[in-house]
């Protein structure tokens, strides 16, 4: 296991072997916490995507396939179905597809390339799965920075892994600001004072391509707290990303 997630650090934490009685033991001393917010659902493509025939098929892929092939899974079958709501605002998995296809885009256009960080730095909403499979199409791993966590801490995460490009919402304006001020970022998603942002493109998502990953690439980086010390970046795989998100679908017999 690596407990760094900086640009130049290319093992990971959890390989697509993850035990499956391991992870259902993570799951189940999570689940009383998950449960807590029935507002925010997910994860997607999992529960509506898959039956039971395609779950057993799907153990046998997580080596050619990862989580972010879940989305694309559940667009034939379920295009109108809500993947995710957050609070009175929902989104579909079509919806979703189509606007993570113009974040991408734009990404791509702004040099973003295969095995990038991009950060993601904003409160829950209908935006964050959005913003996760763009970044996932442009071939890049996202790092979740924690609003609650100091700025100063935030800017030790951006400069470990090397990140750019932000993206954020016009909600978490503040934080944005924070974050530019001590960072040299770039903006997506929301307007900033003083920083340079960018607009994501409106309807240049038709004829683009999202970027293949493979179950080894990075597919996000998870940091500590730092309470103890400097905060550690674990780094997670697609392919272990994806056998996680289903054994979890699983537990909570999602269908």
């Amino acid at each position: 296991m690596t407990l760094l997630g900086g640009k130049d650090h290319k093992k990971t934490a959890f390989s697509c072997d993850f035990e499956e009685a391991k992870g259902r033991t993570l799951c189940k001393a999570w689940k009383n916490k998950l449960t807590s917010t029935p507002e925010w659902f997910g994860p997607v493509g999992l529960g509506h995507a898959l039956d039971d025939r395609e779950r057993r098929q799907v153990s046998d892929t997580n080596r050619t396939a990862g989580i972010d092939a879940l989305l694309q899974q559940a667009l034939p079958r379920f295009a109108e179905n809500i993947a995710f709501r957050c609070g009175a605002v929902e989104i579909t998995y079509a919806e979703l597809d189509r606007q993570a296809r113009s974040l991408a885009s734009t990404l791509v256009e702004l040099g973003v390339s295969s095995g990038d960080r991009v950060a993601i730095a904003m409160t829950k909403g209908v935006e964050m799965p959005v913003a996760i499979h763009g970044i996932w199409m442009a071939g890049a791993a996202f790092v979740p920075l924690d609003p609650q966590a100091p700025p100063s801490r935030l800017a030790g995460v951006i400069e470990d892994c090397g990140i750019k490009f932000v993206i954020g919402a016009q909600r978490s304006a503040v934080l944005l600001a924070q974050i530019a001020d001590l960072s040299d970022v770039e903006i997506l998603g929301a307007t900033v004072p003083g920083a340079i942002c960018h607009d994501v493109a409106k309807g240049a998502a038709a004829g683009f391509e999202p970027r293949t990953n493979s179950p080894d690439d990075i597919a996000y980086v998870m940091f500590t707290s730092g309470s103890t010390g400097v905060p550690k970046g674990m780094v997670h795989t697609h392919g272990s990303g994806r056998a996680f998100a289903l054994m979890w679908a699983d537990l909570y017999e999602l269908r």
